[in-house]
């Protein structure tokens, strides 16, 4: 007698960014009562720019991400968002990223509220792996994620879960408004899925050692540093290219974006300084849209060989051909007294940055350069100064660059 294997519907990934869009629910949820229609929600958005995102690439991604997940809710829901404390819309928001996504959901369900309901208070990595191996035998599309695909989705997940905070037993009343634990209710998806959050440590292989760092003595540092006279007169580099690393643990993701438009404008209006953000991510769109492919490389992604699409999305995003003539032009055309470097973790593994920052060394002169990088540059003896995004175990030798985290302010 044979057993047969029913295959489920394909999980939806495209989570890999944004955290739990709180902020951005916000700006959109205030806007849908004008029309109540989502296509022309989403293009007041873009088009008013509402998001106030640095490129129209980034405000079209965010809004449609957005967009998706508030559509998870009805009418009724949307108001009782808008209406609800910043705790309370966290998990909602939370809630609606397990509606939109049905492994989140499934991982909520039967990872995170188990260990609530035994009162174990962590979440490990291998946690995570072991649900996504458990789950690939009605998924196999979750044996051709690659280990960085997977490593982006794990702290997608982990990142959600930290923003939406710890956890609350009893539902409250908002303005005549029950949380009610049935599958029509913003706090559950199906199958009376829970939205109780337990207060999860970290996991290991998503973290460094963090015991003398916070973001808010990094950033009172990394400022200090981009102001000073030494930065900006590039001394003391020992003949050296300008460039600098500011690394951190990937977690920290989507606060270091706020850190990082925080000391721009800082830089800005306190002490008159231009800086010039190149966000890789946007630029990758950027170019493959203007070359008319990008529809096509969208097309492609799902079907295609992992390896097979990497290495296509590799020659047409070369570092040598393509990136560093168009950051050219930018600089060029913008001048300024520093330049940022963004979106590393977004474009990994296609684009890698000790290879990016090779092909920078002979365009971005006269002034310095700080990449922003998600996971860890270190040296050792054995290896010298290494590049680890994302802190996977892939490591990419890279010298020149100075941490900035240990230079005088």
């Amino acid at each position: 007698m044979t057993t047969s294997i029913h295959p489920h519907d394909r999980y939806a990934l495209s989570f890999t960014s944004g955290g739990l869009l709180v902020r951005e629910a916000d700006v959109i949820v205030a806007e849908y009562p004008r029309s109540r229609d989502w296509v022309a929600v989403r293009q007041a958005v873009t088009e008013q720019n509402l998001l106030q995102a640095r490129t129209t690439s980034s405000s079209v991604r965010v809004t449609r991400e957005t967009i998706q997940r508030l559509g998870v809710f009805n009418d009724s829901e949307l108001e009782l968002l808008a209406e609800s404390s910043l705790t309370e819309r966290c998990h909602l928001m939370w809630a609606a990223a397990c509606r939109r996504y049905e492994l989140i959901g499934d991982f909520a369900e039967e990872v995170i509220r188990e260990r609530f309901l035994l009162m174990k208070p962590t979440l490990s990595t291998e946690d995570f792996e072991r649900f996504i191996t458990g789950k690939s035998l009605w998924h196999p599309e979750l044996d051709e994620l690659k280990p960085s695909t997977r490593a982006k989705l794990r702290q997608s997940v982990f990142r959600m879960l930290h923003e939406a905070g710890p956890p609350q037993r009893t539902r409250r009343h908002h303005s005549g408004h029950a949380l009610r634990t049935s599958p029509q209710s913003p706090c559950c998806t199906r199958s009376e899925r829970h939205p109780i959050l337990p207060h999860l440590s970290a996991p290991g292989a998503d973290a460094m050692s963090t015991t003398n760092r916070s973001l808010t003595s990094d950033e009172k540092h990394v400022y200090e540093v981009l102001r000073s006279a030494r930065f900006l007169k590039m001394e003391g580099l020992s003949k050296e290219v300008p460039f600098f690393i500011y690394h951190y643990p990937p977690a920290w993701g989507r606060e270091v974006d706020d850190f990082r438009d925080r000391v721009i404008t800082k830089l800005r209006s306190d002490d008159g300084l231009s800086v010039v953000e190149i966000n890789l991510y946007d630029l990758a769109v950027q170019l493959l849209t203007e070359r008319g492919v990008w529809d096509r490389v969208l097309a492609l992604e799902p079907d295609m060989d992992k390896a097979e699409f990497r290495e296509t999305l590799q020659g047409m995003l070369d570092p040598h051909d393509h990136l560093a003539p168009a950051i050219r032009t930018r600089l060029d055309a913008e001048p300024s007294d520093m330049v940022f470097l963004a979106g590393i973790g977004e474009v990994f593994p296609f684009i890698r940055t000790h290879t990016m920052l090779e092909n920078l060394q002979s365009i971005v002169t006269g002034r310095p350069m700080l990449a922003w990088f998600p996971g860890t540059y270190e040296f050792t003896q054995a290896g010298g100064h290494q590049l680890s995004a994302l802190n996977l175990n892939a490591r990419d030798s890279y010298y020149r660059a100075k941490d900035i985290l240990e230079q005088e302010a």
